[in-house]
């Protein structure tokens, strides 16, 4: 439920706040409703927050610059999601080697290396969740992305709330499930 996430941090507040607002009577009991959005008025400094919202490192590897930005804008409000990049093979494993990463976010058409090989050479050393990021979602590349195991896919351009909601999705599942 989005008012669960707002207590992690996974969307904004005000975002939890209009989505309650334009389901109530609908998608959300009016009494129900009401009590959600006075927990919202009433804990402005996130104190009722679970304590699983600790900081996450998400590592976005792709070889646009403008994509990284992108992700960076989708998080840019959720102060416990730090975002940090690579453009290649290289810095990817070098971030990996280097920082706590708790995702990553990986294109899948590079100029030096396919995001499958990638992800194969990532899987080699770590169990990090990995969301292929793509424009092509033919049925052969869908099915490559189930074959893998690779645990999910966004389709470029991103939308925002999908991808926020994915990224905190699996980022806690697989750590209740590890």
């Amino acid at each position: 439920m989005a008012s669960n996430r707002s207590y992690r941090k996974a969307l904004p507040q005000e975002t939890v706040r209009q989505e309650i607002e334009k389901g109530k009577g609908r998608q959300f009991d009016p009494e129900i409703a009401d009590i959600m959005l006075r927990m919202i008025d009433e804990d402005k400094e996130y104190k009722m927050c679970q304590r699983e919202n600790e900081d996450k490192n998400i590592l976005v590897v792709d070889d646009e610059i403008m994509n990284i930005k992108m992700v960076g804008r989708i998080f840019r409000d959720i102060p416990t999601v730090h975002i940090l990049s690579a453009m290649n093979r290289d810095e990817t494993m070098s971030e990996l080697a280097n920082n706590n990463i708790d995702m990553i976010l990986l294109d899948l058409k590079m100029p030096d290396i396919d995001g499958f090989e990638l992800y194969g050479l990532i899987r080699e050393k770590y169990n990090t969740p990995v969301v292929i990021m793509t424009a092509d979602n033919s049925s052969e590349t869908l099915e490559k992305i189930n074959e893998l195991g690779i645990d999910d896919y966004l389709t470029k351009p991103l939308n925002k709330f999908v991808t926020q909601e994915m990224v905190y999705g699996i980022i806690n599942y697989r750590k209740n499930d590890i």
